[in-house]
């Protein structure tokens, strides 16, 4: 194994580009590991972290809408409609 290491060093010094690009190319990999792939996983896993947290606040519902009334305003060019419910939870109470 070490004789295979020194004769890898050896070609690889031969020329000076082929001994300064190697490395260089190695170093950028790793800068695009580092710099892209290890934040997008952390940033899925917070999504996913976030997600469960919202599911567990979830509680099913059935609703019965009351009123609906356009309150004259829109966004993104949707008209705001204000809807007034009565929420049935699973226990039967209304909130």
């Amino acid at each position: 194994m070490e004789n295979v290491l020194i004769q890898f060093f050896n070609w690889m010094f031969e020329n000076p580009i082929r001994g300064t690009l190697l490395p260089f190319g190695v170093i950028t990999a790793l800068c695009i590991l580092l710099g892209f792939v290890l934040p997008a996983r952390s940033a899925r896993r917070k999504r996913e972290k976030e997600q469960r947290w919202r599911d567990a606040r979830t509680v099913k519902t059935l609703g019965f809408i009351r009123s609906a009334k356009h309150t004259g305003r829109s966004v993104n060019d949707n008209p705001e409609i204000r809807f007034v419910v009565d929420a049935l939870a699973e226990d039967g109470t209304f909130f």
